[in-house]
């Protein structure tokens, strides 16, 4: 499996082997159909910040 450095402390069953790679991991943000007010917030929140356009992400709804 590969997975970000970030999750090398995750889990103590899991390696992280650090490779040296040109890989980008594409990644996002999963929730529920009908989110909480919190959750509409942050989605809110990080669509405000232009990371989509920054990035070519798209965001679906």
């Amino acid at each position: 499996m590969e997975t970000l450095d970030i999750w090398s402390n995750l889990h103590p069953s899991l390696v992280t082997i650090p490779v040296n790679w040109s890989y980008e991991m594409p990644y996002g943000i999963l929730y529920e159909k009908d989110p909480s007010d919190s959750v509409k917030s942050f989605i809110d929140v990080i669509l405000k910040c232009d990371l989509f356009k920054l990035k070519g992400l798209r965001h679906n709804n």
